[in-house]
C-alpha cells in the first residue's frame, strides 16, 4: 500500500496489541506489563457508541479496576471532541512520537562489512537492552516477526526487531551496545531486517521515534524515512 493509505493507528495497535484488550464501542483499551505506552493505553479510534464524556468515564473505570494508570494515545487525526474532553479533565500531555515510513526501494541503507544474522528468537542482547518486561510486551504481537543481530569480532554488537503486516514491515527496538556505537552495527541490523521483509513480500517499512530523540530521528530521515503521522499520550 502507498504511504498515504496506511491506517497508522490500526497498524501500531496490531504491532503491540497489549496482553489484555477490551472495547468501548470501537475504542480499543489495552493493558500489559506497564512498559510501553502503546500496549497500556486507550486508542480512541472510531465511534465509542456513546457520548465522549461517558466513553472516557468507562475507560477510566476499566483502568481503575485493573489498577493501572489511565492513558490515551492520541494520533494526529483523533477526534477533536476527545482532545477537548481530556483537556477539560486536565490530563497531562506527553512527548510526541513521530511515525515514519519509506518505500523499501527508496531506502538508502548503507551496506557495511558487518555480518548480521536473522532468526525468529529474541537475541539475548536485545532482551538485556530492553529489560525483561518490555521485551515480553514486544513479543506479545500476534503478527509474524523476526530479529536481526549484528556481529563485530564475532560478538553481538546490535540488534533489532521487525514485525510484518501485509506488505508493511515495522522496525522496532533498535539497540546497539554502547561500546560499539558508530561502527555500523545499526545499519547492518536495519539492512538485515528490511531485506528479510522484502523477501517476505513487504514493500514499505515504517517505524516510530520520539521527536525529542533528535539523533535517531535525523538518522532515519537521512536513510529516506518521512513522517506520515504521529501521536502523543495523555495521562490522567
Amino acid at each position: 500500500m502507498g504511504l498515504g493509505m496506511i491506517d497508522v493507528a490500526a497498524v501500531v495497535d496490531r504491532a503491540t496489541p497489549g496482553v489484555v484488550r477490551a472495547f468501548v464501542g470501537e475504542w480499543i483499551v489495552r493493558s500489559s506489563l506497564g512498559e510501553t505506552g502503546r500496549a497500556n493505553s486507550c486508542a480512541p479510534i472510531g465511534d465509542p457508541g456513546r457520548a465522549v464524556a461517558a466513553a472516557v468515564d468507562m475507560v477510566e473505570t476499566w483502568y481503575d479496576e485493573c489498577d493501572r494508570p489511565v492513558m490515551f494515545q492520541l494520533f494526529d487525526d483523533t477526534d477533536i471532541d476527545v482532545r477537548r474532553e481530556l483537556d477539560r479533565r486536565r490530563y497531562r500531555t506527553g512527548a510526541v512520537t513521530d511515525v515514519l515510513a519509506s518505500a523499501l526501494d527508496d531506502l538508502r541503507v548503507s551496506h557495511v562489512p558487518i555480518e548480521a544474522e536473522v532468526n525468529e528468537t529474541m537475541p539475548e542482547l536485545l532482551r538485556e537492552q530492553l529489560g525483561s518486561a518490555r521485551a515480553d510486551e514486544m513479543r506479545s504481537t500476534r503478527q509474524p516477526c523476526w530479529y536481526a543481530v549484528a556481529l563485530i569480532d564475532g560478538e553481538p554488537a546490535g540488534a533489532g526487531l521487525a514485525i510484518a503486516d501485509d506488505d508493511l514491515v515495522g522496525v522496532f527496538a533498535m539497540r546497539t551496545r554502547p561500546d560499539r556505537e558508530g561502527l555500523g552495527a545499526g545499519s547492518a541490523v536495519l539492512g538485515a531486517l528490511v531485506d528479510e521483509g522484502r523477501r517476505r513480500g513487504a514493500t514499505t517499512a515504517w517505524l516510530q521515534v520520539e521527536r525529542r530523540n533528535d539523533r535517531a530521528g535525523d538518522w532515519y530521515r537521512r536513510l529516506g524515512f518521512t513522517r506520515i503521522s504521529g501521536y502523543r499520550y495523555r495521562v490522567r
